[in-house]
């Protein structure tokens, strides 16, 4: 492949991408200002007086806000519109060009729009994990209405978006908590509880009208005492809905023993039942509750009793 290094001028460049990002443009302008241009743009020379942007873009913009009139360029013989993306992308997949989520979500999806391409071809290309193409092929699957709300020069903003849009909730609370996270009152962390809580069996229990009363109990009680969440969900569920089975126990008491080494101060899932409910759990899952860690479990005297009864039966 022929390559050479040549003065051109900036109107003899055309680009064929709308990327922007003002923010770091002006940046390249300062710096161009103080230390100069240090390296060539890469073009591709389309007829003997015209050339395509390859790479460089943020530098020729800089360029052309500041009234350059000519570049040092590295002319590379012209392929296609997809080859010369895939060049593009090689690069801004480097650690050290920064480039946003929303940018490389964009090249990516060109590429693969053009059924050449797939996500294989990429990475042996680009010479990355396929963890990391589908990670912004992941935000493809993000709603359109949380998606119009992130910052595309924030990749947590995405990441947040991801995990509320992954949540059993109605959209208007979504953009409720992608709202609170963009102001700063939420955190990534608390949106992991929160999907993980609204994806349980007993959260889907809980009446409509009271879905945000109990999503800000979670969030309030978490920041103030990392309280376990299946705790903060059963007391909106009625009595009548909070079904009682072998694996519904055994979930809650692991989870809850995992809770306990954290922090002895949670409270005891056996708080918010009723004794018959208590009874129960003791007369059923006794061997359950033994197995995993009947140290956890605060019954009452009596409901202990018939606990310690059933246990030497058997």
């Amino acid at each position: 492949m022929s390559i050479t290094l040549k003065s051109i001028e900036l109107s003899q460049i055309r680009t064929e991408t709308s990327f922007r990002d003002e923010k770091k443009e002006e940046i390249f302008v300062k710096d161009i200002k103080v230390h100069g241009i240090n390296e060539p743009l890469t073009v591709e020379q389309e007829s003997e007086a015209v050339y395509i942007l390859v790479d460089g873009y943020r530098r020729f913009n800089a360029l052309t806000a500041l009234g350059y009139k000519t570049i040092h360029c590295i002319v590379q013989p012209l392929t296609s519109e997809e080859q010369r993306l895939i060049k593009r992308l090689d690069k801004a997949l480097r650690p050290e060009k920064k480039r946003t989520p929303n940018e490389l979500r964009e090249m990516i999806n060109q590429l693969l729009y053009n059924e050449t391409y797939t996500v294989k071809w990429i990475v042996k290309y680009c010479d990355v994990s396929e963890d990391t193409i589908r990670k912004y092929i992941k935000i493809n699957k993000i709603d359109p209405e949380l998606l119009n709300m992130v910052d595309g020069t924030k990749s947590k903003e995405f990441s947040a978006a991801e995990k509320i849009d992954s949540c059993n909730l109605k959209m208007d609370i979504k953009k409720e908590l992608m709202k609170r996270y963009k102001n700063g009152e939420l955190t990534l962390a608390i949106l992991d509880i929160i999907r993980k809580a609204t994806k349980g069996k007993l959260f889907s229990k809980i009446p409509s009208t009271l879905v945000r009363n109990c999503l800000n109990d979670i969030i309030d009680t978490y920041y103030a005492q990392k309280l376990f969440y299946l705790n903060i969900i059963k007391k909106y569920i009625p009595g009548k809905l909070m079904k009682l089975n072998r694996a519904s126990i055994n979930n809650l008491v692991k989870m809850h023993s995992k809770s306990q080494k954290a922090d002895s101060k949670f409270p005891s899932i056996m708080e918010d039942l009723t004794p018959k409910q208590k009874e129960g759990l003791v007369k059923y899952h006794w061997y359950s509750i033994l197995n995993i860690h009947p140290s956890l479990i605060s019954l009452t005297p009596s409901v202990y009793r018939n606990f310690e009864e059933i246990n030497t039966k058997h």
